[in-house]
């Protein structure tokens, strides 16, 4: 008996669901009842129909949702101008709405313009991205380029963004998370007390995009990984305790100011027991140590690099140098130098000979083991020294690939990117307004600029962002200018009030 499905039966099946009766939708059955179309094509085809009809719902929806904001109590005092349609790139595709734009007479005598519907859904004006598609693009471009991004995107989401557009994209998500890094409502909030809080810092050099020959060729990008310890991962690997990521471009008294508040949001930074600091023989490492009242570590890696390299070739000299180091003997160190120096006759290696006692003697506080400074060790204790791969996955995987360059600013905000999704919370951070402002004392104003904003229902604004807005120095690199550009602000700002 011949069991093979006939063609003809397929109009049988196409009655058990509307949706399947679909033009294109027989079309596909059939090619693949007739052995024309695989599985994958099949995926393809019924994802693209799919957007369609869903992109189709959406528009109808935020239609349907427009007219009754028209009869709703939020349209309460604003009068309808006109209706202009939308277009936006979603994940779904190009959807293109008509909705109401409106006009409200405020206290002032002028008139406030405005979308309601887009002001509902939080869709800000001249944008052609939805905010979901945005997230999207900006966690790809943590990851790949940003040309790399738009291809991801338009291979699995048939959906066409710039490369530039997803670049803007993460220098607003960067500036954003940047907010953190300044004073917040949150500062020193932080009640977690822990037994050890290690902080590890190294600084990843990256290569300038110069405008101008008198720029430097490079600029560091200040990194940190703080985590409370070891316990025991997959396979019996060792694994970091609630590791956390950072980032900051800025002198060093900046970064572990910007870092400390970080920390104070989460930690009780007295109660902790043992809070120490690894990283380099940079000045700005060990500055940090003081600041936040820790102990210093000198990076096990780049003690036992520079061991390899002065004495690869003499495994006694390393040997003896590591016992003198464990033995925190630094009179027999200084002795040893000097004897190596005398007898060594190549002046190039005298040079890096001394270089190297002058770094370790800065460094000595920091040489000592901390599991061997006779203070509480929790247990498992290991080594120090996950900063220099860490450096590698937040920095050098998507920062130093060949030929790139970058602008300071842009690096920065990538950087911040990067490492809110290494910490898992760069989405949850980039759906909130921002941080909440650090608690001041109240402005009492009866009738000023404020009063009138708030009374004609409109966002309050700082009266002197237009001086700023217009005044590039403000933001330039001349100091003069800039306190310039402040004094006339704050002028501005009396004038108004």
């Amino acid at each position: 008996m011949n069991t093979a499905l006939q063609l003809h039966t397929v109009a049988d099946h196409l009655k058990e669901s509307p949706w399947l009766q679909e033009k294109r939708v027989s079309t596909l059955l059939k090619s693949v009842l007739a052995g024309k179309t695989n599985f994958n094509t099949v995926e393809k085809e019924l994802f693209t129909i799919s957007r369609e009809y869903l992109i189709q719902m959406l528009a109808a929806f935020l239609e349907h949702l427009d007219r009754l904001i028209l009869n709703s109590a939020q349209r309460e005092g604003w009068e309808v101008v006109e209706i202009r349609e939308r277009t936006l790139e979603t994940t779904l595709g190009v959807l293109r709405y008509p909705r109401r734009y409106y006009k409200k007479r405020t206290l002032s005598g002028a008139y406030a313009y405005t979308f309601l519907l887009d002001e509902l859904l939080g869709i800000p004006p001249r944008v052609h991205v939805s905010p979901r598609l945005s997230e999207i693009a900006v966690m790809l471009a943590a990851e790949q380029t940003y040309r790399k991004a738009k291809e991801t995107l338009e291979t699995a989401l048939g959906v066409r963004v710039s490369h530039e557009t997803i670049h803007q994209d993460v220098q607003v998500a960067g500036e954003h998370l940047k907010k953190w890094d300044g004073e917040t409502g949150l500062d020193g909030a932080g009640t977690r007390v822990v037994p050890l809080l290690i902080v590890e810092v190294d600084g990843a050099m990256i290569k300038r995009q110069r405008r101008h020959k008198s720029e430097q060729r490079r600029f560091e990008l200040k990194t940190a990984v703080i985590y409370e310890g070891w316990e025991e991962g997959p396979n019996g690997r060792a694994k970091l305790i609630n590791p956390t990521y950072f980032i900051y471009h800025g002198k060093g008294e900046e970064f572990w100011g910007a870092l400390e508040r970080h920390l104070s949001r989460l930690y009780d930074l007295d109660g902790c027991s043992r809070k120490i600091i690894a990283g380099d023989g940079s000045d700005w490492v060990r500055e940090g140590a003081d600041l936040l009242g820790a102990e210093y570590q000198y990076c096990r890696f780049h003690l036992k690099r520079d061991l390899v390299r002065l004495f690869g070739q003499n495994p006694q000299i390393r040997q003896k140098l590591q016992r003198i180091f464990k033995a925190d003997d630094r009179v027999a160190f200084n002795i040893f130098l000097r004897t190596l120096l005398i007898e060594e006759k190549d002046d190039a290696r005298k040079e890096k000979l001394r270089a190297f006692q002058s770094l370790i003697n800065s460094v000595w506080e920091g040489i000592i083991d901390w599991r061997e400074r006779n203070r509480p060790c929790p247990s498992p204790a290991r080594g120090l020294g996950v900063i220099e791969p860490n450096v590698g996955h937040t920095i050098a995987r998507r920062f130093k690939h060949q030929g790139s360059s970058w602008s300071v600013s842009g690096a920065d905000n990538l950087g911040h990117v990067r490492c809110a999704k290494r910490n898992g919370n760069l989405i949850d951070i980039l759906r909130l307004p921002g941080p909440p402002a650090p608690e001041k004392e109240p402005v009492r104003v009866q009738d000023s600029y404020w009063a009138r904003r708030q009374t004609d229902g409109m966002a309050a604004k700082d009266p002197g962002d237009w001086v700023r807005a217009s005044l590039p120095a403000a933001y330039g690199p001349n100091q003069k200018s800039r306190e310039l550009a402040l004094l006339i602000s704050r002028l501005t700002s009396d004038w108004i009030f």
